[in-house]
């Protein structure tokens, strides 16, 4: 009996022992076994959405975020270009001064610095000499060249950096961008853009990395921005030389006018606002100086005498911007024809509208002033009786 019943111990302890044996290696299985198939399921739709997440970054960034930067960037790079060539008084000069417009206007944009160049400032800097233009290591930002706030905060660097900042804070993407004074730039007018708009083609390269998928890539970005409210340059810098040193500012506007007569005409005096004008220069070209037509993308106003004091009919020239302060003098009897007076614009008393205000008659045409039914232009004399009441 003794025999059969340590037999029987036994046997169970063998049973215990064989329990706990499969109770561990089951556990082990269901451990490590389970965590290898969990483990290769999930990571085909956490690296999904890592890519997801990197595509749509790319494509917000291409189609959003970067147009939308160049847009503003080169908006205020214009706007504040204006004033510098303002508080400068005159155009780049030399043999490349399109270069150094070129180079100034694109660091503006990118960077928002320049060699600046005026008077006072440290350090100094020769804005026409295209060695100081491209040595960054004595340009200053351009709100303190010019002493506006204008492009602190718009400048693609500034923008660039927020942009990263802001893909990480929000999402925990990591958007990289290449933003260094390398990238390619190109400004136009064309038949595409018309003469209220100017194109631009800019080369960005960058990265963006979502965990471990990263995307490289290199866009091409092309926008269109509209010229309203941009000051003049021909007027800033023309009216100084020809107005003894006056400034006289205008800025960008168009008129809504498409039927002209002398109501309109008139308006369009007293608010020198711009119309298309084939013969006239463009809204790029009034940047560099050049004195030379567009037919896509010509512009002009007209002077308004009782605003601008200082233009007093000593001038023989149309009271037209390109034709006023044109250096090329491109409206002369020759190929624009006679001066004329205005009937109900053109004034004999200095300071009543419009003192001595002229016109040629290639303009008199264009803006319908004579016609069968009326001739509203008159020469040397006392001005005619108005047959009506022009606006205002």
């Amino acid at each position: 009996m003794e025999k059969v019943l340590i037999n029987i111990v036994k046997n169970k302890k063998g049973i215990f022992f064989t329990s706990i044996a499969i109770l561990i290696s089951a556990v082990l299985i269901l451990t490590f076994g389970t965590q290898t198939g969990v483990t290769t399921k999930d990571q085909v739709p956490i690296t999904q959405a890592k890519a997801d997440a990197a595509n749509n970054q790319v494509r917000d960034v291409k189609n959003s975020y970067l147009p939308q930067s160049v847009y503003i960037a080169a908006y205020s790079a214009f706007y504040a270009m204006a004033d510098y060539m303002r508080q400068r008084g005159s155009y780049f000069s030399g043999p490349d001064a399109s270069l150094k417009f070129n180079n100034t206007l694109k660091e503006m944009i990118i960077n928002g610095t320049m060699c600046c160049g005026l008077a006072g400032h440290i350090p100094v800097c020769n804005s026409d000499s295209i060695t100081d233009v491209n040595d960054l290591s004595i340009h200053e930002g351009v709100d303190t060249c010019i002493g506006k706030q204008v492009m602190s905060n718009r400048n693609l660097t500034k923008r660039l950096f927020d942009m990263e900042n802001a893909s990480f804070s929000a999402y925990r993407v990591n958007t990289s961008f290449n933003n260094n004074h390398s990238m390619a730039l190109l400004f136009y007018q064309d038949n595409s853009t018309g003469p209220w708009q100017v194109g631009i083609n800019i080369t960005f390269r960058f990265s963006v990395a979502a965990g471990d998928v990263m995307i490289n890539s290199t866009e091409n970005i092309s926008t269109i921005f509209d010229i309203a409210g941009i000051p003049d340059p021909l007027y800033a810098v023309g009216s100084l030389g020809a107005d003894g040193g006056t400034l006289y500012t205008n800025y960008f506007n168009a008129t809504n006018a498409t039927n002209w007569n002398i109501s309109t005409f008139y308006r369009q005096v007293d608010w020198r606002l711009y119309r298309h004008e084939a013969n006239a220069s463009s809204f790029l070209d009034r940047f560099y100086g050049n004195d030379v037509r567009s037919p896509c993308c010509g512009v002009e106003s007209l002077i308004n005498p009782f605003v601008m004091e200082n233009v007093n009919g000593l001038r023989e020239r149309p009271y037209v911007d390109w034709c006023y302060y044109g250096s090329g003098n491109r409206c002369t009897a020759a190929q624009a024809g006679q001066m004329w007076n205005v009937t109900c614009v053109t004034t004999e008393v200095d300071g009543t509208k419009f003192y001595k205000f002229a016109i040629d008659s290639y303009h008199a045409a264009r803006y319908n002033l004579t016609n069968e039914q009326n001739d509203y232009l008159y020469g040397v004399g006392p001005p005619p009786a108005c047959p009506e009441t022009p606006f205002p």
